[in-house]
Order: C-alpha cells, then structure tokens, then sequence
C-alpha cells in the first residue's frame, strides 16, 4: 500500500471509537484530531506546490513576512515571533 492510497478504514471513526471505548465521548476529540488531519494534508499540498520552487513552507513564509514589510527587512525580534510564535512581552 502506498502512501496515497485509501485506508480500508476511517482511521478517525476508528479512534473515536477506541476513545469513546476507553475514556468517555469523544465528539471532541474526533473533531480536533479532524482539524490535525486537514492542516497536515493541506501543508503537504502546499510543500509539493513550493517543491519546484525551490522553497519550503518556512522559507515561503519567510518571504512572505518580507513582502508586508515597509523597509524590505524586518528586524530580528521579528523572525524570532514569527518564527516561534511566541508573542512580544
């Protein structure tokens, strides 16, 4: 089986229902393991489209903070909240 081929099972289903067995209610849980799934399918899809490009995802974010920059630069503490998502104290 390779990477792209279905699972002969919804492996979200499938938690939901190992957690539902184990913890408790897991409409929770399956929501948020739903939302985990979109976001990593769709950063894959963004990594393949950037892949000719000669870019990654963080490199293309990094050009695109530099695109909404004023002065064609941004300066260090920048990087390092953009990058860390950390925000300034």
């Amino acid at each position: 089986m390779t990477s792209r081929d279905p699972l002969p099972f919804d492996p979200i289903a499938r938690a939901a229902s190992l957690w539902e067995t184990r913890i408790g209610p897991a409409g929770t849980m399956a929501a948020v393991t739903s939302v985990m799934r979109v976001q990593q399918i769709l950063l894959s899809a963004t990594d393949a489209a950037l892949r000719p490009h000669g870019l990654t995802f963080a490199r293309y974010e990094a050009l695109v903070l530099l695109s909404f920059a004023r002065r064609g630069s941004l300066p260090c503490e920048s990087w390092v909240n953009a990058s860390s998502y950390i925000p300034p104290a």
